[in-house]
């Protein structure tokens, strides 16, 4: 039998594990003449090349996973609590014609917590008891409030119409 050296390999195993990725194979040529392996080199080489794509597989999962998690942060997901800022149910609606809009509060929230080193973060209260985690920029739900900016000492909000309140922390 005859031992080929491992560069002879790489073309073929490289297009292989285009084809298994879905990508369009390279313009290179394949080589000219049949590669004989023994049987326990070419059970090592594609052994490791299904490690490789496992892994490879196993990899971009985890990426696409912290990337969702990263976006429900962004979006108010509270990892303690396990889900998002507002922890209980809707009551159900019984008629359609007792169902209101939701009404924008306009009493401004209180400060629970501020957080954070660079980049700080705070928790307020909002009007009906519930929490939510905001930056600088931040829409707060359910109210017309943006945050304009924080401190350590204290969370400063804009209204629609420009002007700044400086928000109380619950007591």
């Amino acid at each position: 039998m005859q031992k080929t050296d491992w560069r002879t390999l790489l073309p073929a195993a490289w297009l292989a594990s285009s084809a298994a990725f879905g990508a369009s194979p390279p313009a290179t040529p394949a080589p000219a003449a049949p590669v004989t392996l023994e049987a326990g080199a070419r059970d090592s080489s594609l052994g490791r090349l299904e490690d490789i794509q496992a892994k490879t597989l196993l990899y971009e999962a985890q990426l696409a996973q912290a990337k969702a998690f990263n976006e429900l942060q962004k979006n108010g997901y509270d990892a303690g609590t396990g889900g998002p800022f507002n922890p209980q149910p809707a009551a159900p609606v019984k008629d359609s014609a007792d169902a209101r809009p939701a009404q924008e509060s306009k009493a401004p929230p209180l400060i629970v917590e501020i957080s954070g080193g660079s980049q700080l973060s705070a928790t307020l209260q909002l009007d009906g008891g519930n929490q939510v985690r905001v930056q600088a920029g931040s829409r707060i739900p359910g109210t017309a409030w943006t945050v304009a900016k924080i401190t350590f000492s204290e969370v400063t909000v804009s209204s629609a119409g420009g002007g700044l309140v400086s928000l109380a922390f619950a007591g």
